[in-house]
């Protein structure tokens, strides 16, 4: 069986733009008016599924080049590769700055130096907004050979001062290296910290904050890239040393870098998506309400950016909207908000992955939920069961689910599903547990529930819901199951609705909150 040839699987990564670029790089039409051999070729390879020598060569079986069919393909491969770079070069600034740096080669080499230091200054300015710091210590090399073949005895100075400005990028390089090189390692420690807890990380953590003790001068110094990561490591060393709020403040810092870059350095919008959602879901988690409040406006501002992104951004801002009045307890303007969310919630959902339209069902079960409308509330939570992911973070959010799933059919009456469901939920807990994760008091509330037969309901209500109340679920961060079990469970002591339980609690929760983090708002000032 013949060898796939290089060109063939080249081609195959072509986008769309890249394959009209290179009929348009390639000649078009020979002497004759047709196209020339390479287009045949290419165009018959890229209607392959698979590779097929067989089929080629019964399609070009009187053409000339079959006879030394891998020169051509070999040389098909070399065409493809230099449309792709003249391609690239127009489109990104790194591709640019290589052709740059070969213009300069060029020039030197004729000796046309005067033209090669027009493209030198050009180059620099060019280089030194996009911080591309080994392309300008390449630079510095021609500009001190040029310096060199023209220099006066007198100007000795000027090769210093470019030797002096090579040693110092050398010097912010090898501090890049580092500080790559030590966020790999975290990574690797934090990764091993989401699939066991309970590890104690104390000597790497020492390890790691003296690490970036020593490069905390190159902080002030350091490029973009160096800073982001930088602050990217510290966020993760906080995670490391389980002090949440102190991550959630560098965090805070790092996306006020990366959101706030110039044009240059931008890197793609949907990352920098990415980044927000992370930051919002872990200031959601803390309770942080004023600190995603003040990251809301940047869904807007991506979206303009890439209107690609537009449906994501929109979902994920009523999500977080959502969320921020849920924790408020602010229920008038979470029914306008509701309102305005079913107008558009069909083109959402059909414009969104599975991943982000849970969150939607999500919110929807918890509103009708607290707001009493329990057969509404199911018809949502089913939605989320057809789901059928199997996504770590979304089965987490599922058991939060599944005890709405089981208090709905309580309040509704439906006592004799309690005791199944809550079975069910047991080897749920378990399943997800796993020995990476643990939901003790959960798991608890749910044994608990089992027992609903060993009473006589409605009439001996209290005295079920003195053996479900929780001692404490005040922790950083926030148990929302457990805050939601506090809240159903006052609102049956009390025979009062769960909402206006829901909006004393979270009043103590938010005051909790600002009380651990020592801050009169829940939200952080940007440092840059």
């Amino acid at each position: 069986m013949p060898s796939v040839p290089l060109c063939f699987e080249l081609i195959k990564s072509l986008d769309k733009t890249e394959k009209i670029h290179f009929k348009r790089y390639l000649s078009y039409q020979s002497e004759k008016g047709e196209p020339t051999n390479y287009l045949k070729l290419f165009n018959e390879l890229d209607k392959m599924p698979q590779y097929d020598a067989e089929r080629l060569r019964r399609k070009f079986a009187k053409e000339k080049f079959m006879k030394h069919l891998p020169v051509s393909l070999n040389y098909l491969n070399s065409l493809l590769l230099s449309s792709l770079v003249n391609y690239h070069t127009k489109k990104q600034d790194y591709f640019l700055a290589e052709a740059m740096l070969g213009e300069i080669r060029v020039l030197f080499q004729k000796k046309l130096y005067r033209h090669c230091e027009r493209q030198i200054k050009r180059a620099r300015k060019f280089m030194e907004e996009r911080e591309f710091l080994l392309h300008l210590y390449t630079l510095g090399a021609y500009e001190y050979n040029l310096v060199a073949r023209q220099m006066q005895k007198d100007e000795i100075s000027d090769l210093n001062r470019i030797t002096k400005e090579r040693r110092s990028l050398l010097k912010k390089l090898d501090e890049e290296l580092v500080v790559f090189s030590l966020n790999n390692t975290i990574n690797q420690y934090v990764r091993e910290k989401q699939l066991n807890p309970n590890r104690d990380f104390t000597k790497e953590t020492e390890v790691i904050e003296n690490e970036l003790e020593q490069l905390k001068p190159a902080f002030e110094t350091g490029r973009t890239t160096f800073k982001l990561f930088y602050t990217l490591s510290v966020d993760r060393l906080f995670y490391l040393k389980d002090q949440p709020v102190e991550s959630l403040r560098t965090a805070h810092q790092y996306l006020s870098i990366k959101l706030n870059l110039p044009k240059n350095l931008r890197y793609n919008d949907e990352a920098d998506l990415s980044s927000l959602i992370n930051h919002l879901s872990n200031a959601n988690q803390l309770w942080f309400v004023d600190e995603i409040k003040y990251w809301l406006p940047h869904f807007d501002i991506i979206k303009k950016r890439a209107s690609g992104l537009t449906h994501r951004s929109n979902l994920l801002k009523y999500h977080f909207t959502f969320q921020v009045l849920l924790l408020e307890g602010a229920f008038d303007s979470l029914k306008n908000l509701i309102g305005q969310l079913m107008k558009e919630l069909d083109v959402l959902l059909n414009n969104n992955v599975a991943y982000f339209q849970f969150l939607m069902f999500e919110n929807l079960a918890m509103y009708h939920f607290l707001n009493g409308n329990y057969h509404e509330s199911l018809q949502w939570i089913d939605r989320i069961y057809k789901q059928k992911t199997t996504d770590n973070w979304i089965q987490q959010n599922v058991l939060k689910t599944r005890i709405i799933e089981m208090m709905a059919h309580f309040n509704l009456g439906n006592y004799q599903l309690i005791s199944s469901l809550a079975l069910s939920f047991e080897r749920f807990i378990k399943k997800l547990t796993n020995g990476a994760y643990e939901f003790v008091e959960e798991l608890n509330w749910t044994r608990k529930m089992k027992r609903i037969d060993n009473y006589n309901l409605p009439k001996q209500m209290k005295a079920l819901m003195e053996t479900l109340l929780l001692q404490n679920y005040f922790s950083i961060p926030i148990n929302d199951c457990l805050v939601l079990i506090d809240v159903w469970t006052k609102a049956h002591q009390n025979n009062i609705s769960l909402k206006f339980i829901w909006q004393k609690v979270v009043v103590d929760v938010l005051d909790e909150m600002k009380l651990n983090a020592n801050m009169k708002e829940l939200s952080f000032e940007p440092k840059w």
